[in-house]
């Protein structure tokens, strides 16, 4: 038993947070490929330990590609490599998880610190954010997190869902967007309307059968 035991641990996503590896073994089966679970492990008990250290800075200001082609092919290179990579994604929201509670417990807000709640995990992932934090007087803050290997101005994709959740919480919604995840991980913050903040380009359609009648 103590064999098994000690094999598990090592298989462990977070092994110093037993809620995080329970979290991350179920989903697992569902996650698509890209970074291997070793790579993934290594990088989470990385960010435990240099959490101080993580770097913030100043949203970049580069715009979209102007041209449709040039729009094609981010889309292809990014959205296959980057989007559905979950593994990445899962990542960077414990990241912001760990950098919130952090936040709070300097402020010696400990009880709003044990409060953080990483809710696409233990709510879905449908109400537009993936992290309910709080700020040091205790309003709410919605934060959805954004993860990307590439570097600061890889394309990063958001849903309608995010964008209305953006409108409906106003400057208590925050956008982490996280870059170099593997590498030496960086993050800048938008915060409030995302459709006033961001430069968006429409890269897909909700669509039915039109009724011709």
């Amino acid at each position: 038993m103590r064999v098994v035991l000690t094999e598990l641990e090592k298989k462990l996503f977070s092994p110093d947070n037993l809620d995080y590896s329970i979290s991350y073994i179920l989903r697992a089966a569902s996650l698509g490929e890209g970074e291997s679970n070793y790579n993934i492990q290594k990088r989470i008990q990385e960010i435990t330990t240099n959490i101080a250290n993580v770097q913030q800075v100043v949203a970049p200001k580069v715009g979209l590609p102007k041209s449709s082609a040039a729009v094609k092919v981010g889309r292809t290179n990014y959205e296959v490599r980057e989007r559905n990579n979950s593994k990445v994604g899962y990542l960077g929201e414990i990241l912001v998880y760990k950098l919130e509670k952090k936040r709070l417990e300097q402020a010696n807000k400990l009880e709003l610190s044990e409060k953080v709640e990483q809710v696409s995990q233990n709510q879905g992932d449908g109400l537009g954010y993936d992290i309910l934090s709080y700020t040091d007087a205790g309003e709410p803050i919605y934060i959805e997190v954004k993860t990307t290997k590439g570097d600061i101005d890889t394309p990063f994709y958001l849903s309608q869902n995010e964008l209305n959740a953006s409108v409906k919480y106003g400057d208590r919604y925050r956008l982490y967007r996280i870059y170099n995840i593997m590498d030496n991980y960086k993050f800048y913050v938008v915060s409030g309307d995302l459709t006033d903040k961001l430069d968006l380009s429409a890269q897909s359609y909700r669509a039915m059968p039109r009724n011709e009648e």
